[in-house]
């Protein structure tokens, strides 16, 4: 887990909100340290290297999040103390209170989100440009490829 923890660090330390981008970065850093290799890691590298860090580092639950108010299915609003109604979260497929959540906790899930729309924005502003090729009733396929629409992403 040693390893995987230091490729988790390195990509968390150059990502700047492309996780496309950090992704291809560990990806290359992998293979080129030969520690996975071969036709699959070639088709799925960079996939697997972005959900990894987007499980292990994007997401709100990476940080001890105050266990109390833990529920294991979708809560329903309840009172509570006969004052409140409940705003109920999810971190890693559970559910909080958000009332009884730490300051540290809403400041990872605010940063959470803060690195997620940035990912969302560099998606959007991807297909936007992908779409502002095409004709109408043009499928992306008449106007790209594979290889020129990576090269696409490159320069978003």
């Amino acid at each position: 887990m040693k390893t995987l923890e230091e490729i988790m660090d390195f990509m968390e330390e150059n990502f700047n909100g492309n996780l496309q981008e950090v992704s291809i970065m560990a990806y290359e850093k992998v293979k080129e340290k030969g520690l996975i290799n071969g036709p699959l890691w070639e088709e799925i590298g960079t996939q697997t290297m972005k959900e990894l860090f987007k499980k292990r580092r994007l997401h709100p639950g990476r940080r001890s999040v105050s266990r109390r108010s833990e529920q294991k299915d979708a809560p329903e609003s309840k009172a509570r103390n006969g004052n409140a109604m409940a705003w109920w979260v999810s971190i890693d497929g559970k559910w909080y209170n958000l009332l009884d959540l730490y300051k540290e906790d809403v400041e990872e899930l605010a940063c959470c989100y803060d690195k997620l729309a940035k990912t969302n924005g560099f998606e959007r502003d991807f297909y936007l440009e992908v779409a502002s090729r095409l004709k109408s009733g043009q499928m992306v396929k008449d106007v790209f490829d594979y290889t020129s629409l990576k090269e696409l992403r490159k320069k978003v």
